[in-house]
This record gives structure tokens, sequence and C-alpha cells, in this order.
């Protein structure tokens, strides 16, 4: 008996086949996840207070007891306006400025308040304070731009790369091939089809959401919708790219997955890298993702686009071309 059955499992088809390497990847990918966030924020101990530093700090041997002292982070500065900014939007709970013995403190942040307070028991010197303040933005504010920026995501990798798969299985992509449609003929029309389906929802989201949550929205709702339109026209080119050649389902959704976990979490969806090591930061701004969330949240909460906000608005933008471009080069009919 056990023979056969070991013959039986030798002599598995290939769908068989692929069912272990889905039971393999299922396997493997969560725990590769799990040793990555492991690593990426790991740390000595949790973060009390965050403080902003301004200019040169290390030479100042006054304020040596601050950096000494545990359960702080510090995020460096080089100029005051950006630091003050942070603060008085509650993501920073203290800005000192060693160099000329100041510091701002934002007196409607209860964290901002002890940290002060910690400052003026470990630095001996004569200090000068500013005061900050402004309305906190709530989290459920900050959250919904990376909700609708996650849906975009997973509509666009997701709704294109199977449905290409699908078309190429069913025979649907040989039939096309007899006609005079090209490959870029055929994305574009994936692109503006996916693209019309992936706003409305969008916008029915965003609708529901303003309504209901009372959520602030201090720009314009145009550049809004502008910059989840490039974002999901982005999201749908790399799943036509991903998708150009595979003809199985299998295979997709293991690229589908190796590209959108990465982003789910290190685009900003559900929590700010404020505190993250700088490298992870500068890998997490090459996500097109984290380049749409940050700017979409700049207009929603700030109502201000800066020109690094622009800049990578345009990285997106050429982002989608690059992906479009190659997907039509390695685009095969059968």
């Amino acid at each position: 008996m056990f023979k056969r059955i070991w013959a039986l499992f030798q002599a598995r088809n290939i769908e068989s086949i692929r069912d272990r390497s889905s039971l393999i990847w299922n396997i493997f990918f969560p725990l590769a996840l799990l040793v990555g966030f492991s690593v990426f924020f790991s740390g000595q101990g949790k973060v009390q207070y965050q403080i902003g530093v301004v200019g040169q700090w290390q030479q100042q041997s006054d304020w040596q007891p601050l950096w000494n002292t545990p359960y702080l982070s510090f995020d460096h500065y080089r100029v005051a306006k950006q630091a003050e900014g942070h603060l008085a939007r509650h993501q920073l709970d203290l800005v000192v400025d060693p160099s000329h013995n100041r510091y701002w403190v934002n007196p409607k942040s209860p964290k901002s308040v002890m940290a002060e307070k910690v400052l003026e028991a470990v630095v001996k010197v004569p200090l000068t304070a500013a005061k900050l303040s402004s309305q906190p933005i709530r989290y459920v504010d900050w959250f919904l731009p990376g909700v609708l920026g996650m849906n975009v995501m997973f509509s666009g990798l997701w709704g294109v790369g199977y449905a290409i798969v699908r078309y190429r299985k069913n025979g649907v992509l040989k039939r096309l091939s007899a006609t005079p449609v090209r490959p870029i003929e055929f994305l574009l029309a994936q692109v503006c089809s996916r693209l019309v389906l992936i706003m409305a929802i969008t916008v029915i989201l965003f609708i529901c959401a303003t309504l209901f949550l009372h959520l602030t929205m201090r720009g314009s709702v145009l550049v809004l919708f502008v910059i989840f339109m490039l974002g999901a026209t982005s999201m749908i080119s790399l799943g036509l790219l991903l998708a150009s050649r595979s003809k199985s389902e299998e295979l997709t959704a293991g690229l589908v997955n190796l590209i959108s976990w990465p982003m789910m979490f290190l685009s900003q969806v559900w929590f700010s890298l404020e505190g993250a090591p700088h490298w992870l930061k500068y890998l997490a701004d090459l996500l097109p993702l984290t380049q749409v969330i940050h700017s979409a949240r700049q207009q929603m909460l700030y109502g201000t686009m800066t020109t690094t906000d622009w800049l990578g608005l345009a990285y997106v933008a050429v982002f989608t071309v690059v992906c479009l471009a190659l997907g039509a080069w390695r685009f095969r009919w059968r």
C-alpha cells in the first residue's frame, strides 16, 4: 500500500507540482517577512520621546547628558523650519538647537511637555524656549491616504495580473494575436479600463469616509484625485509587466505578493517610518506607493506640496512609463 501511495505521489501531474510550489511559497514568504521585520524594527528598547535636533550637536559637551539619556530618539534636521513643522503637527515631541541653546515645545502635546521636563533636568545651561501649537492630527486622518493607496495597489496588481494570465491560458490572447492589435495598444486599453474602475472605487471610499468620519481636507480635491490616478496607473503598469510573459497563475501570485507585501509595510500605510533606520527610509522612498501616499497626505492634511513631493510624483510618472515600455517589449500573445 505504501509503495502505491509513493508511486502516485511521484506521478502527480503538473497541477500538483504547482500546489507544492504554492505550499513552499506560503511557508517561506511569511518566515522571510518575519525575519526581515525583526531586523528592520529591532531596537534596544521602546522610544518614549522623539526629539528633533537642528544644526551641529555632537560638539556641544553641555548637551551630552541629553544624548546619553535612554529611551530618547533623535532626528537631525538642517533647517529649523522643517523641524518646527513636525513639532506643530505632533510628529516630534521636542525640537532642540544646541548651537544656540534653545528649544521648541508644543504645549498642546502631553508628550512634548514631559520631554521639556526631561530636557530641563539633564541640560544644565540657560535655555531659550519657544512655543508652537496647532491642532493634533487624528490617526484616522493620517490613515485614510494609506488605505486608499493600499486599495489602489491591490486593485492594480491583482486585477490586471490575474486577468492577463487567464486570457493567455484560455487562448484569448492567441486569438488577438491574429488581429492588427499591437501589444502596446492592448496594454493601454487594459490600463484605461482598470483605471476607470479603480478611481470609481477610490472616489466612493473617499466620499463615504469624509461623510461619516469628518476627515480633514485642507488641500485641493482635484490634485488629490490626480495623485491617486497617477498611483493607480503606476500599479496597473507594474501588474502588466509582471504578467507580460507568465502563463502560470501561481507564479503571478507569487510575484505580486513579493512586490505588494513590502510596499504595504514600508510605504507607511499603517505606521510612520519616522524613527526607522535611514537606510530603510531610502529603500522605502524607492517604492512608488510611498511617494503617492506621502503626496496624498501632504495634500489632505497640510494643503501644501513641496518640491520634494513634486519630484516624487515625477519619479512615479517615470516609473509608470518604464513599466509600460518594458511590458510592451516583453509581452507575448502565446
